[in-house]
């Protein structure tokens, strides 16, 4: 439960986060495929966690197409949980296939392939170079976020101190998660602030680890508020 709150608070925490927006349907689809890479920890036969994962992933894509190049996150993932094989290799990448291949038959059956690629594929290549458009609003949630990220780094010991080597497992998977999304914000030919969106699901994981951490409830309770305070002074200033 408590993720699932810090992953809204954080998804809530500026109005530009609510808006409609690609990044924020992608990351639904995002956590199915987090959820389908765990599941394959240590599976010899894991061909439909495997699958799943590279599924949903392409399924994110359709909607913030940047979330694309996260099929290399998802490689080297289950690498790390698993012996990979060259048929667990083939489902991933069949599965990464499967919803582009659908969504373009579609596109097919009434002649507008040529949408479909211009849609899907040729209006989200490009690469951003600095200096990046930026305005007060969007420096202020960049540090918001930079700041919980840099928290979730070095609090890297007292996250993994109490767990498993399963979990200690998952938990380098979120990290990755969080390197590559960090790595893929400049593969897009704008800067859409809602990007950082992709950060919560991993976010929201370890923000609820931290604060089960905290020896004195009552601080924790303090913290959760102050939080939640932020947030909504943040609907009206933002």
């Amino acid at each position: 439960m408590l993720p699932g709150v810090f992953y809204i608070l954080l998804h809530c925490s500026f109005p530009v986060f609510l808006q409609t927006n690609g990044a924020l349907l992608a990351c639904t689809f995002l956590i199915f495929a987090l959820e389908n890479i765990f599941k394959s920890y240590r599976l010899d036969s894991a061909a439909d966690y495997i699958f799943n994962a590279g599924f949903w992933i392409s399924m994110a894509s359709m909607f913030y197409f940047p979330v694309i190049y996260l099929h290399v996150f998802a490689g080297i993932s289950l690498i790390s949980i698993k012996s990979m094989r060259w048929r667990d290799r083939l489902q991933l990448l069949i599965g990464a296939i499967t919803p582009i291949f659908l969504v373009f038959t579609v596109y097919y059956f009434f002649h507008l392939e040529n949408v479909f690629y211009k849609e899907y594929w040729l209006d989200h290549l490009g690469y951003i170079l600095p200096p990046y458009p930026t305005t007060w609003n969007n420096i202020i949630i960049g540090i918001f976020v930079g700041f919980f990220v840099a928290l979730c780094l070095m609090m890297y010991g007292s996250i993994t101190s109490k767990s498993g080597i399963h979990v200690k497992k998952k938990i380098e998977i979120l990290y990755w998660y969080i390197l590559f999304c960090t790595l893929i914000m400049p593969f897009q030919p704008q800067f859409p602030i809602q990007g950082l969106l992709l950060y919560n699901p991993a976010l929201g994981i370890f923000l609820a680890i931290i604060f089960l951490n905290i020896k004195s409830k009552q601080i924790a309770e303090i913290l959760h508020l102050v939080l939640l305070l932020l947030v909504l002074i943040s609907q009206f200033y933002f």
